[in-house]
């Protein structure tokens, strides 16, 4: 029902998230355990939308020292967990709860100047001092001579015994000696780690709210860098979509390499269906493509790419493109399109976003007409959103909302000068003529044919296009100047 990960892809989610600036393992983890805020869940979302914007407000000389004060972390989760289960550390995982402390204590006086309270990570001097008993405020761990008396006197013992068995490796009261010393060192040692282990297990939920706290700065600050990159906004609340000016930054990117530039959308939703129609060339696809996009980011607390930006919090989103077949279940694409009809319209009544792109093309003109019209009747009394794409006519005149792409601008005049022209150059000046923008229509306002006119501006033969005329009929002939 929600989106998938190709879904992801294909509306280009995925292509910001792995743009997306995540620095330690801590801010990767709650990143990859990121869900949508649901209904009911709107205070969580603004509280996570102020966060965002209190990095993408940041001094741009802070945030870099911020990053660098994330960079040194290491993952310490496991060890901390086993610590907290009973385990005992051996001598790496003390070194990495040193080190963690130590970076934590730098990055707490880093955030500490900010004055903002969910960025306070807890003192963890504590844990640090007790892992340098010798106070040299060094990075490096040792089972140091400060922790048990005895392991100074076995230490100098097995050194003196050393150089006789190096000196003599025959000699065999050197090397018992040797073993019995080199055993007991071990056994002296297991005791400082169990005893360690011991003390600092009072200090996991410490240790553990710290790592929550990196994780969020982590991942707010690059949720803030991301949003700058692209020239996001903070979106806001409200109980319709309302949308000016937007982009979809992988899109642009596409266009960007074809000296193409993504004419920004505006729209509007509210329950029940919305239809949207134009012709083929009209981007409608990219419409939904961006809106899906931005409701997405919206949902899991980032910056929209808007000049402004109104959504309500849905309990689903799910969207239907016109690929959809499934070979490894053995259905069809249009029946594999009625099972997720089907499981939609049981949850119409949730508050959802739908979208779907030209539905029900899997069958024949005449039943698909049919079933998208009374799908779109079915949806007008719905809690849902249901923003559909058709080509069929008349299915306006059932949706609460019709909306159109301005389409070509094309006049008889400019189909003459153009038809002998060579084809890439009228494909690059035809793809100039459209306009991406969204109209909203009146219910009666016709679907528009504009195929006819693409086909005279790029030369086919004028026989041919009276024929598709005949056939078409001259109430339907837009061709007319």
């Amino acid at each position: 029902m929600e989106l998938t990960k190709q879904d992801h892809t294909d509306i280009g989610f995925e292509f910001l998230m792995h743009r997306l600036e995540i620095i330690t393992p801590y801010g990767k983890d709650r990143y990859l355990h990121q869900k949508p805020y649901l209904p009911g869940e709107e205070d969580r979302l603004e509280e996570e939308l102020s966060a965002v914007q209190f990095f993408y407000q940041l001094d741009p000389i802070v945030t870099r020292r911020i990053s660098g004060g994330l960079t040194p972390f290491k993952d310490i989760r496991r060890s901390v967990e086993r610590l907290s289960h009973g385990g005992v550390f051996d001598e790496v995982e003390f070194y990495e709860v040193k080190h963690f402390c130590y970076y934590s204590e730098a990055l707490r006086e880093l955030v500490s100047e900010l004055n903002n309270p969910r960025l306070e990570l807890r003192p963890s001097d504590e844990i640090f001092q007790l892992l340098d008993p010798q106070a040299n405020r060094r990075l490096t761990f040792h089972f140091y001579d400060q922790y048990d008396p005895r392991l100074e006197g076995l230490r100098s013992d097995k050194r003196r015994l050393d150089r006789l068995y190096y000196q003599d490796s025959g000699d065999l009261v050197a090397m018992s000696e040797r073993g019995k010393v080199i055993a007991q060192l071990d056994e002296v040692t297991w005791e400082v780690r169990q005893k360690l282990s011991h003390q600092l297990r009072p200090y996991v939920e410490l240790l553990k709210n710290n790592m929550k706290v990196v994780a969020r700065i982590d991942h707010w600050l690059a949720k803030a860098t991301l949003g700058k990159q692209f020239h996001g906004i903070r979106p806001e609340l409200q109980k319709t979509v309302q949308v000016s000016q937007m982009r979809n930054p992988w899109i642009e990117a596409i266009l960007r390499e074809k000296n193409r530039v993504l004419q920004p959308i505006d729209i509007s939703l509210d329950k029940g269906c919305t239809v949207l129609t134009g012709a083929n060339m009209g981007g409608k696809s990219v419409s939904l493509k961006t809106l899906l996009l931005n409701v997405e980011l919206f949902r899991h607390g980032y910056y929209v790419y808007a000049g402004t930006a109104r959504f309500p919090l849905f309990s689903y989103v799910s969207y239907q493109a016109q690929d959809t077949g499934s070979l490894e279940q053995g259905l069809s694409s249009f029946g594999r399109e009625v099972v997720l009809l089907r499981e939609l319209m049981k949850r119409k009544h949730q508050p959802g976003l739908i979208v779907l792109d030209e539905p029900a093309r899997g069958t024949n003109p005449s039943e698909a007409s049919a079933i998208v019209t009374a799908l779109c009747q079915n949806y007008r009394e719905a809690n849902s959103m249901l923003l559909m794409v058709t080509h069929f006519p008349g299915v306006a005149r059932v949706a609460n909302r019709h909306f159109q792409m301005s389409g070509l601008k094309l006049d008889t005049d400019t189909i003459r000068d153009w038809s002998e022209r060579e084809s890439e150059e009228a494909l690059a000046y035809l793809e100039r003529q459209m306009d991406y923008r969204l109209m909203e229509v009146s219910a009666d306002q016709a679907v528009p044919h504009e195929g006819i006119r693409v086909m005279q501006f790029l030369g086919m033969p004028e026989p041919f296009i009276d024929t598709i005329k005949h056939y078409l009929g001259d109430k339907n002939d837009e061709t007319k100047s």
